[in-house]
């Protein structure tokens, strides 16, 4: 059982100062479940490795809490996982250093390629809009005026006919 327990502190003591607080392992896991799952799909061995660890902190906690625990319901391998998993920490081969790692990488791909630079002529061009006349063109068209003026005065003669002015 100490070997066990000593593994899960050992694994506990990195995970606590990555995070600078306690509950290391938790937080570890915190993490693991919430990172999107597009980004967990792309790690080989997310789900196992966070069923671990969630199994082996509730095997843990059931040996330092449980005052009936008897049992060493752990194994030789449960041992070797906590020391590999700490190991691949430190090697940055855990799943959430390859999650940040694919990440990274994939945000490479998709950075925009920065524009070209202008060449000398380029740079000593200046661009300068023509002015455009937005004014509609004005027509000096006497017959419309008399027109308008002889629609105009025909309605009004009409109104004072009806009215009975006229």
């Amino acid at each position: 059982m100490k070997e066990f327990i000593d593994a899960y502190k050992h694994l506990e003591k990195l995970c606590s100062e990555i995070y600078n607080g306690q509950y290391g392992i938790t937080q570890y896991i915190t993490d693991m479940e919430n990172t999107p799952l597009f980004m967990s799909r792309e790690v080989s061995g997310w789900n196992e490795d966070l069923a671990d660890l969630k199994r082996l902190r509730h095997l843990r906690n059931a040996m330092v809490h449980d005052t009936s625990y008897y049992e060493e319901e752990y194994t030789k391998d449960d041992i070797d996982f906590l020391n590999d998993f700490h190991l691949r920490i430190m090697k940055q081969q855990d799943p959430l250093s390859l999650c940040r790692k694919n990440s990274q990488a994939r945000d490479e791909k998709t950075k925009r390629k920065p524009m070209p630079a202008f060449t000398e002529k380029e740079q000593k061009t200046i661009y300068v809009p023509k002015k455009v006349d937005i004014t509609p063109p004005r027509k000096n068209n006497k017959l419309a005026a008399f027109v308008i003026w002889l629609g105009v005065s025909a309605v009004i003669l009409i109104l004072l006919y009806f009215a009975g002015v006229l």
